[in-house]
């Protein structure tokens, strides 16, 4: 399986609803938009509407390299994602508090309503004016925003299996959440709905000092194989978009000694918009094994192709 590098894979082959020739558009400097903040508001085209409608209007295309080096289209994931993953890529990785932040309430909103504007919905975005934290926010607003989350509620339960059937990850993985940062449990059991609010460095990998012949290593293998497979299952279009935000969330997990921002703490942040279901909302152990799933495929993310 290919190897998702730790790095953009977002073309500049922007799709809108004028590229009647198939052929990429030169990326142009232009925020601009043809019609009323109101109206954006009340026609919404990308945020809130399901996945498949927002990829109509505006997708990118992501690459992947393959063993040979030769770089192959993987999908296509909405224009806000990869806008925002790229900038935030470039931008932000040391940034502390990541994710966590606020940004300008102002600002995020007229972020809105660029990548709502039809006919560019967002192409040729100039950041000049805006902040990490503005981004940070508004691709979690759209993620939030759409009406299922990029898990689909009929897999949901499958994605939780294969940590709820095996003790021994589960075990592991809050052994290290609690070294690394002890009132995030507590924080987590008490209140799902709230993010931590000071965070420990991490050096959090599964393999490192685990041997893959002991009954844990032996469980993360299996667990990785299961998760393979439902990761495959998925429909294209929410398998493409899992995954960029995966990797995307791994770089910055990789980078958690200088941001502060873990993958425990990733997973409970984007633990809504990925794996949650409206039954299970105020639920502290389904919200608990819910993050550890998205705990365990950051770590795992590059394994997913």
């Amino acid at each position: 399986r290919p190897r998702m590098p730790y790095k953009s894979r977002s073309s500049s082959a922007i799709q809108t609803p004028n590229s009647v020739s198939g052929e990429p558009e030169t990326m142009e400097n232009n925020n601009s938009t043809e019609y009323s903040q109101d109206e954006s508001n009340n026609q919404s085209p990308i945020f809130g509407v399901p996945l498949a409608k927002s990829i109509e209007y505006a997708n990118v295309s992501i690459s992947l390299s393959d063993p040979q080096g030769e770089q192959f289209i993987y999908g296509y994931i909405p224009i806000v994602v990869a806008k925002c993953g790229v900038y935030l890529k470039q931008n932000a990785t040391t940034v502390e508090g990541i994710f966590r932040l606020s940004g300008s309430a102002k600002r995020i909103k007229d972020l809105q309503y660029i990548f709502n504007a039809p006919p560019r919905f967002g192409k040729g975005l100039d950041w000049t004016g805006f902040n990490v934290h503005d981004a940070a926010n508004v691709l979690r607003r759209y993620l939030n925003n759409l009406p299922e989350p990029i898990i689909p509620l009929e897999f949901y339960e499958k994605f939780r299996d294969p940590l709820r059937d095996c003790t021994t990850i589960m075990a592991y993985l809050e052994n290290k959440t609690a070294q690394q940062n002890p009132s995030f449990s507590q924080q987590s059991e008490s209140d799902p709905s709230k993010s931590p609010s000071e965070h420990e460095s991490d050096n959090y990998d599964f393999e490192y000092g685990i041997p893959e012949d002991s009954p844990l290593g032996r469980d993360i293998l299996r667990a990785v194989d299961r998760y393979q497979v439902l990761i495959a299952n998925l429909p294209p279009l929410n398998r493409q978009l899992l995954m960029y935000i995966l990797d995307l969330l791994a770089v910055f997990a990789s980078r958690s000694e200088e941001n502060l921002m873990p993958a425990p703490n990733l997973a409970a942040i984007f633990q809504p918009s990925i794996l949650s279901h409206p039954t299970h909302d105020m639920s502290p152990s389904d919200y608990h094994l819910s993050r550890a799933v998205i705990e365990f495929m950051i770590e795992h993310s590059n394994k997913f192709l």
